[in-house]
Order: structure tokens, then C-alpha cells, then sequence
């Protein structure tokens, strides 16, 4: 009976003097700095051309210098400091951005370009209780950069979003991501849905562009609702000198724009006083993407320590219409694939 009771008793003693089990969780420790390399690539080339008049194959007759083909390359070093943490989010977050750049070759067209509005500052992302959501703010007070750019910024660089609900998920365990949290993971750092707004009120947006937005403002708000990304915990592995829990990652589903009302209105705007009356039956934009990965998350520094993923990516134009010009009537019938690849990829380390 008294070894029973001092067993009852020593219990709770070795448990408190047992090492804390990490969680799978966002809990970096306040004035954490973390740098992080982003990139992300597409590569599209075209596999099929189709244009027919009135019935008649014209394909042959588009004089094309080389085999159209797509290869964007995004880049971004970032280093962030976490001034605060608190319900799985940083409360403070200062974001230094290094170099931002986009490469880009199309056959015919090919360059680099440096995100100029962005390198070199520091931005504050501080989480507004009231608001629910980040005031996002140049560190600089009197920087003379152009508050605009920051209009479309996202705080989580931190790909969050992958983590599961219970931060204590069991081997083998599945969940999915939200919805609306997807366009996040595939633009890291950009907010999608605050982006669409601020571009529709930009005052740089010429009047295409302008009409363009307000047309598919609703359907760009909808199209992630036709993708998935499915994550499962796959326990722990050693990684970055500690142990890093390993989430693996699929990302499945399609898209579509119907962009008939917006050629209706461009045509309007560019050829109405040519006398041409189109009548669309349908111009549909269409992106298929299916691809898998692996995030490695530190337990002990509550942190993303790297991430990588890659997706093929078919793309389809598919539209037909008939147009009078002058009395003269012609049918006129296109579509055009492209199909490649995507991949995302980030590093990760404490300083």
C-alpha cells in the first residue's frame, strides 16, 4: 500500500522534471529573426493551336517565329523579426526585404526586372484586434516610397497555413487547407483577395484593365474555390540541427475564367465605330494544376525551416463566336494549350 502511494506521488513530480513535448505549432520566441529565400518557377510550352473560319482550318496560316513557350522565374530574400507572437500569428512583425526580382523569357521577349518600390525597406505587420486583420505600415515614417505597393502585401511567409489545426497531430493524420488560404501558399507574400480590391481602385490601372477587373472581380475572388491542397503529418525527422516535423503536401484542382462579357467590352471600346457585332458563345480560361511536396517545420523554434513542391500545370483557351462585319457573317472558332510545370521552393534559418 505505501509503494502504491508513493508511486501516486512521485507521478506528478516526474512529469513536471520530463522535457516539454515541441508542438507543431507557429511559436517563435519574441525578437526571433528569421531569413528566408523564396522562388518560384513556371515553365508552359504550347501544344496545340486550333483556328478555324467558317468551318475551314487556318492554323497553318499564323506565321509564328518559334514555338511559343513561358518560363517565369520569382525571387525573393526576406529577412523578418518577430516582435511579438501570440494565438499562432506574429502580433508585430518587421519584414526587411532584400532582393526582389522576376526573370521571364518568352522566345521573343526575355529580361529581369527588379521589385525596386520594395527592396531595401522594412515594413511593420501589426495585427489590429478590432479590425481582424494586419495594418501594414514602411517601418520609415518618412519614407518617400509610394504606400500603394503595400496595398497587396501578405504577412505569412511562414506557410502557416500547412500546419494542421491540433498542433499535436498524430502520425499518418490528414487534413485540408482552407480555401480562401490557398492563394497564399502559391504567392507567399502577397494577399490575394486585399490585392484585387487594391487593384481595383489603383489609379495607375489604365481603362482595359479598370473594366477588366470590375467584369471578373467575382469570379478571381472564386477561382480558388476549385483547388484542394491536402497535407499529412508524417512525423519527425533531424533537420537544420534539430528536430523538424515533416508535413507532406498535395495540391490538386482546376480553375476557370469566362471571359466572353470582357471581350464583348474590349471589342466595344476598340471597334465599335468599325461596325463589328460579335455574338460569343463562349471564351473560356481554364488552369489544371496537380503537384506534391514536403514542409519541414522546426518544433523547438516553431518556425518553417524549408518547403518544396512541384506542380504540373496544364492551361486552356477555348472560345467560339460568330461576327457580322458589315452584313457579312463568319464563325470563327479557336482554342490553344499550353502544358509544363511549377515549382515553389523556401529556405529557412534563425540568425
Amino acid at each position: 500500500m505505501k509503494r502504491a502511494l508513493s508511486t501516486c506521488l512521485a507521478v506528478p513530480l516526474l512529469l513536471a522534471f520530463a522535457p516539454a513535448v515541441a508542438e507543431l505549432g507557429f511559436h517563435p520566441e519574441s525578437g526571433t529573426t528569421i531569413a528566408k529565400e523564396f522562388k518560384i518557377e513556371l515553365d508552359l510550352a504550347m501544344d496545340d493551336l486550333v483556328f478555324t473560319l467558317d468551318g475551314q482550318d487556318m492554323g497553318g496560316m499564323i506565321q509564328m517565329d518559334s514555338e511559343p513557350a513561358i518560363n517565369l522565374v520569382l525571387s525573393a530574400e526576406i529577412t523578418d523579426t518577430y516582435n511579438g507572437v501570440s494565438d499562432g500569428r506574429p502580433t508585430d512583425l518587421v519584414r526587411e526585404f532584400g532582393e526582389v526580382s522576376v526573370e521571364y523569357d518568352s522566345g521573343e521577349d526575355s529580361g529581369s526586372e527588379t521589385v525596386d518600390e520594395l527592396e531595401g525597406t522594412e515594413v511593420r505587420f501589426r495585427w489590429n484586434d478590432e479590425e481582424e486583420e494586419y495594418d501594414v505600415n514602411f517601418v520609415d515614417e518618412d519614407s518617400d516610397q509610394d504606400e500603394e505597393v503595400l496595398q497587396a502585401l501578405g504577412e505569412d511567409m511562414d506557410l502557416r497555413a500547412l500546419l494542421p489545426p491540433d498542433g499535436d497531430p498524430s502520425e499518418g493524420e490528414s487534413w485540408e487547407v482552407a480555401n480562401e488560404l490557398i492563394p497564399g501558399l502559391l504567392l507567399p507574400g502577397i494577399d490575394y483577395y486585399r490585392g484585387l480590391d487594391a487593384a481595383a481602385s489603383s489609379a495607375d490601372i489604365d481603362e482595359q484593365g479598370a473594366l477588366f477587373l470590375e467584369l471578373l472581380q467575382d469570379q478571381l475572388t472564386d477561382l480558388p474555390s476549385g483547388f484542394t491542397v491536402t497535407c499529412q503529418y508524417k512525423g519527425t525527422r533531424e533537420a537544420d540541427g534539430g528536430e523538424a516535423g515533416v508535413i507532406a503536401v498535395e495540391l490538386a484542382g482546376s480553375g476557370a475564367l469566362d471571359l466572353a462579357e470582357v471581350i464583348l467590352e474590349v471589342i466595344s471600346l476598340q471597334g465599335g465605330e468599325m461596325g463589328i457585332e460579335p455574338d460569343i458563345s463562349h471564351a473560356d480560361v481554364e488552369i489544371e494544376l496537380e503537384g506534391e511536396g514536403e514542409l519541414l517545420w522546426s518544433l523547438e523554434g516553431g518556425h518553417v525551416l524549408a518547403f518544396e513542391m512541384s506542380s504540373d500545370v496544364a492551361f486552356y483557351f477555348d472560345a467560339a463566336a460568330s461576327i457580322d462585319a458589315g452584313g457579312e457573317v463568319h464563325d470563327i472558332e479557336g482554342t490553344i494549350e499550353f502544358s509544363g510545370g511549377a515549382s515553389w521552393s523556401v529556405e529557412a534559418s534563425a540568425e
